[in-house]
């Protein structure tokens, strides 16, 4: 019996060779992807595969560092360098750091446009976490405009970590001026199926980083091909229903008046009668309450009431159609329409998918026909000297 337990024993006490302590591990929380070579020489570029990369990682105990370029904030340190790809600089910081760099609480990856307008950039750069076997497929990827390693250096008032701070402002579903969360398992997605998309942008001004406006990518070169503004970005946002709360400005009734949308509903439906100019129609319905009005005015009177539902609807399929536009400017369906006719309509999906928003570009010859409703659900409350 004791031999027996203690073979039992031996056997346990080899399940745990591979442990690593967690004060010996570098979590890696954010990481920044920026070009080196000149913007206007992309062969250059390609050749050299030079990219300025930084990790940000959080310090045990909340002790001060010092990342590359200047002292670090307290419970963080970010590591710079140039490397020809991630997976080179993560041994280079291996190399450098006391605590190799693990990336199982990795939070955010931000990309800037010059490295996601690059040939085959973008993809390279997210090939290594794509194939780590410890790599969440809900970390957030961004594309920042100017240099993304700005934002690791950004101050929040609410977060400790910038990294941190950047994935929850990322999450806020609380604006329609930017996209729901773009995370690595979407992205992947959209590289197996070669199907264009959008991302959202992400700018650092004054050391404060906002999300705002989104990147426009081909699917068949994972390169970047142009982008939405806020609004643009907005109208994308009712067009696909995608559930973003936020406030829209409207003049209405001789008044400008603020409304917070709470719920997005959108239908799309093609008519395929002709292949080389589909026409999709697209019924939104909103639901809204009135935050803010300018002036004498009285919602509570009907014929006001419906006036401001009227004039909401017509700024929604404005901001639509800007969407749309644009969208058909840059050329790439990141609107999703290819991917409701693949649902759909597949017949003629067979037909034109190789012209969609490649070749032909058919995409560039639909027409998109926005139709809102929007319906009020608080009008909130108003003492008398507002009602005149």
């Amino acid at each position: 019996m004791p031999l027996l337990l203690t073979a039992v024993f031996a056997l346990l006490a080899t399940g745990c060779w591979d442990r690593v302590e967690i004060n010996n591990r570098g979590f890696v929380v954010g990481i920044s992807i920026d070009a080196v070579a000149p913007a206007d020489d992309e062969e250059e570029q390609a050749a050299d595969s030079q990219f300025r990369i930084c990790y940000q990682i959080v310090i045990p105990g909340g002790q001060s560092g010092d990342g590359e370029g200047g002292k670090g904030s307290t419970g963080y340190s970010n590591i710079c360098g140039q490397a020809a790809s991630v997976s080179s600089f993560d041994q280079y910081a291996t190399d450098k750091l006391s605590r190799a760099p693990f990336y199982d609480h990795l939070k955010v990856i931000l990309v800037s446009e010059r490295v996601a307008s690059q040939t085959a950039g973008f993809a390279d750069m997210l090939d290594f976490f794509m194939r780590g076997t410890g790599v969440r497929r809900s970390i957030k990827i961004l594309v920042s405009r100017g240099n993304a390693a700005d934002a690791l250096y950004a101050q929040s008032p609410n977060e400790g970590l910038p990294a941190a701070d950047i994935e929850k402002i990322s999450g806020n579903r609380s604006s329609l001026e930017k996209l729901p969360a773009t995370q690595i398992g979407y992205i992947h997605e959209r590289f197996m199926n070669e199907t264009s998309y959008a991302v959202q942008a992400l700018e650092t001004k004054d050391k404060s980083a906002f999300v705002s406006g989104s990147a426009i990518f081909d699917g068949k070169t994972n390169r970047q091909q142009g982008a939405l503004d806020a609004r643009q970005t907005a109208g994308l946002n009712f067009l696909r229903g995608y559930q973003m709360r936020g406030t829209i400005m409207v003049r209405s009734a001789g008044s400008r008046i603020g409304l917070n949308v709470y719920e997005i509903r959108s239908r799309i439906r093609a008519d395929v009668q002709d292949p080389a100019h589909i026409v999709f129609k697209v019924s939104v319905s909103a639901v809204v309450s009135i935050r803010e009005t300018t002036g004498a005015i009285d919602v509570m009177q009907r014929p006001i009431a419906d006036r401001i539902q009227r004039d909401a609807a017509s700024e929604i399929e404005s901001m639509i159609e800007e969407a749309v536009y644009a969208v058909q400017g840059i050329g790439k369906d990141a609107l999703g329409l290819g991917e409701e006719l693949k649902r759909n309509h597949p017949r003629t999906w067979k037909k034109v998918k190789n012209d969609w928003d490649q070749g032909k570009n058919l995409l560039t010859a639909c027409e998109v026909r926005a139709h809102a409703r929007v319906g009020i659900r608080l009008t909130g409350t108003v003492d008398q000297t507002e009602r005149g």
